[in-house]
């Protein structure tokens, strides 16, 4: 098979375009029911992000339904529900994908940098921290750019 769409350009390596560090809004887009590497049940979530300059980016990150993480699917549904809507979910034992997609909060995005098995070091994007819903402050320049997701 013939190709020619490959040039220099694509063999120099670039610098992530990675959002601003701080708080975004998101909206989770998509989730599926999974198992960890280690056999615990877990939902993985593709989330769209939007920054404090406007910018966009889908970033992953999974709830491991094991005791030690449960501080985080706290945290995560407090973000997207209210209290007493989280505390139900919560106590009844069952989170399914469609109590999720479509739901949108507020956290914080750091950017984490470690090396890779290849020993290049690698940056991305993740959640450092998930607000909870009822102290959400609302923020006029997400507010008109969460019209433009698509659900």
């Amino acid at each position: 098979m013939e190709f020619n769409f490959f040039n220099e350009e694509d063999f120099v390596e670039k610098e992530p375009d990675l959002l601003e560090p701080g708080d975004v809004n998101f909206t989770i887009i998509h989730a599926i029911e999974k198992f960890s590497k280690a056999g615990n049940p877990m939902i993985e979530m593709k989330i769209e992000t939007i920054d404090v300059n406007n910018k966009k980016q889908h970033l992953y990150d999974m709830l491991v339904f094991k005791d030690s993480l449960k501080w985080k699917i706290k945290a995560f549904i407090s973000s997207i529900r209210s209290e007493e809507e989280a505390k139900e979910i919560l106590l009844g034992g069952k989170i399914y994908t469609t109590d999720l997609i479509g739901y949108s909060g507020k956290g914080s995005v750091i950017i984490d940098e470690y090396t890779n098995s290849n020993q290049r070091t690698i940056k991305r994007m993740k959640f450092d921290k998930y607000y909870p819903l009822d102290n959400n402050i609302t923020n006029e320049i997400f507010e008109d750019s969460l019209d433009d997701i698509v659900f």
